[in-house]
């Protein structure tokens, strides 16, 4: 996921206004159902490789990721306390398939 390592990571590490953005960003590519964009690949991606960009980051850099992250988890809870934007299809959306069908 190029655009992960490229735009979102890199610029959310450059000011603290940068990594609200880059959160509110992939929050909107979710919105608008962006082509080839995957929520879950995406969410799986930040979480997973967390330890592997911080080890190579100033402090500064570490805690504008952190705030992007923060972020990212409050956009996350706003999902889990409406449980009826889920029901309602959210689910169906294709952002949350692990693959695209053909």
């Amino acid at each position: 996921m190029q655009f992960l390592q490229v735009c979102i990571i890199q610029r959310s590490m450059f000011t603290a206004s940068d990594a609200i953005y880059c959160a509110k960003f992939v929050e909107l590519c979710h919105k608008m159902q962006a082509s080839n964009f995957s929520t879950l690949i995406y969410f799986d991606r930040i979480f997973s490789d967390v330890s592997h960009i911080v080890t190579n980051c100033t402090d500064n850099e570490a805690s504008r990721y952190g705030r992007f992250l923060c972020e990212t988890l409050k956009g996350i809870s706003r999902w889990h306390k409406d449980k009826n934007s889920v029901r309602e299809g959210m689910w169906e959306i294709s952002r949350f398939c692990t693959h695209h069908k053909r």
